[in-house]
């Protein structure tokens, strides 16, 4: 047992720094505290958790915002789930407002891309495969595609440790390989291999949908949409041209007059989005006689009660462009999350499961939604604040939803073309929806 003034001494030592020789320095503490104990205070009024947060010692507060958020945050949570979506981002008045793939925010290259082995098989290598380029980017200027296989930067060979030099920075080189295959001997080769100047990362324009497409197969006519976020953004003429739901209207506008008997909603690179825009969305795809009725639901902690909310299929928002489809198939992918995800489980408690055929793979299971709250000191924070649920209440989706048909496009030789029939995952979305009409 220790003896008391030991205790004594650790209460003293704790509390050195607000004092000094007598000078009481508390001021000080509260100043180089006072966005923590902002965090906190808010965490314990909006966090949907409030009453699991951890406990905390007065050397927490001074740490980073993002860093006592992820002291703060429960480490165990109801269902079994964990929060990996709270998060605090510097309040930066230039900030880019929208998010674009799964880089860099403010300035970039214009890729997304995944670590792979060399694909022939020749070496230990690690390559960068890309996924996607960016209409406009860098990377699109310098003629870089989909499903090209990147060795190098500046000279340094792409391995686990560097590959954020492909994310952003200055102008430099990188080496870029393509690559063929011949079926009969199950052989992959490079039949392309050269260095590429690639100029210095930039503003790159959000692209939400980035292919539209209209299929006549056997008489029917099928549509296509990539929808990569389902958010309008603060000022949205400034970062696009057209108003994401203009644009919405006017793709389901040339849907409909084509009588296109089904779709195929790829939301395989859809990471975020908010409930109004996933509403409308869904809103252009069911029947009308389920206007009115309730998309989804939020629930929020009981000191916020008031603010649970249904949010409704809504007819006048389509222009009278909605589909009125009883089917449909959606793509999904690892980074398939939030809004995406809330706009699948909700259509298939109003369809039924059978109707909303998903293709892909697993999605990453953001069953919350979370909001800004600004303090004043200089970041955001942006707390889980609700459950999103179906109609029916149920938000049991936490741990990702799982695909109907499971196809990961990485194992494939070929990634062609979004939108393009030959794309691996597309084919078999459309040949499936085919077989359920």
């Amino acid at each position: 047992m220790k003896r008391p003034y030991v205790i004594l001494l650790s209460l003293l030592a704790g509390t050195s720094l607000l004092t000094s020789c007598g000078e009481d320095r508390t001021h000080e503490y509260e100043e180089l505290t006072a966005g923590t104990h902002w965090i906190e205070t808010a965490m314990r009024q909006y966090y949907l958790w409030n009453d699991s947060i951890s406990s905390l010692g007065w050397k927490d507060y001074f740490a980073e915002p993002s860093e006592f958020l992820s002291r703060i945050i429960p480490s165990e949570l109801p269902y079994g789930q964990t929060d990996a979506w709270s998060y605090c981002i510097e309040s930066d008045d230039d900030a880019d407002p929208h998010q674009r793939g799964h880089f860099n925010h403010k300035s970039s290259y214009g890729i997304d891309f995944v670590l792979q082995s060399d694909p022939t098989g020749s070496t230990n290598r690690t390559y960068a495969r890309v996924t996607m380029v960016y209409p406009g980017s860098p990377a699109y200027e310098c003629g870089l595609k989909r499903n090209d296989f990147i060795s190098s930067v500046g000279g340094e060979r792409i391995n686990t440790s560097n590959a954020t030099l492909l994310e952003n920075g200055k102008a430099t080189q990188i080496a870029v390989g393509r690559i063929g295959y011949i079926p009969e001997e199950a052989t992959v080769y490079w039949v392309f291999e050269d260095t590429v100047d690639l100029s210095a990362s930039e503003y790159v324009e959000d692209v939400p949908f980035m292919v539209d497409s209209i299929y006549d197969i056997d008489g029917v006519r099928f549509a296509y949409l990539m929808d990569n976020r389902m958010v309008k953004g603060p000022d949205e003429t400034e970062f696009t041209g057209t108003p994401y739901m203009d644009r919405l209207n006017e793709i389901f506008a040339d849907f409909k007059r084509h009588s296109v008997a089904g779709l195929v909603l790829d939301l395989r690179n859809c990471s975020y989005g908010d409930i109004d825009c996933a509403a409308q969305l869904a809103s252009y795809i069911v029947p009308s006689s389920y206007y009115g009725s309730v998309f989804c639901q939020t629930y929020w902690n009981s000191l916020n009660a008031d603010s649970n909310k249904s949010y409704l299929y809504d007819g006048s928002l389509t222009g009278g462009n909605g589909l009125g489809l009883s089917k449909v198939c959606i793509i999904t992918g690892g980074y398939t999350c939030g809004a995406a995800e809330w706009l699948i489980h909700s259509l298939r408690t109003t369809l039924g499961a059978s109707n909303v055929v998903v293709v892909g793979t697993s999605t990453m299971g953001q069953n919350v939604m979370t909001m800004p709250y600004d303090g004043g000191y200089g970041f955001i924070l942006c707390p889980a604040v609700a459950y999103v649920a179906d109609s029916s209440g149920d938000y049991n989706y936490g741990g990702g939803i799982s695909p109907d048909i499971e196809i990961d496009e990485l194992e494939y030789i070929y990634l062609n073309d979004y939108g393009s029939l030959e794309e691996v995952v597309l084919n078999i979305a459309v040949e499936t929806l085919q077989s359920i009409f």
